[in-house]
């Protein structure tokens, strides 16, 4: 599993992503960018509500 802040992302969902949804992910959560759109993406792939 991967914790993200208050996020929990299982392998199974993770899984379940396009390889461009995870790239966004991971491009989001980078430390240099300033992350304001991660909770929308989060919401947008079904991985929070």
């Amino acid at each position: 599993m991967f914790y993200l802040k208050e996020w929990v992302i299982t392998v199974y969902k993770w899984k379940r992503l396009t390889h461009l949804q995870r790239f966004a992910l991971l491009k989001l959560f980078n430390p240099g960018h300033e992350n304001k759109n991660f909770p929308k993406a989060m919401v947008e792939f079904g991985l929070a509500v």
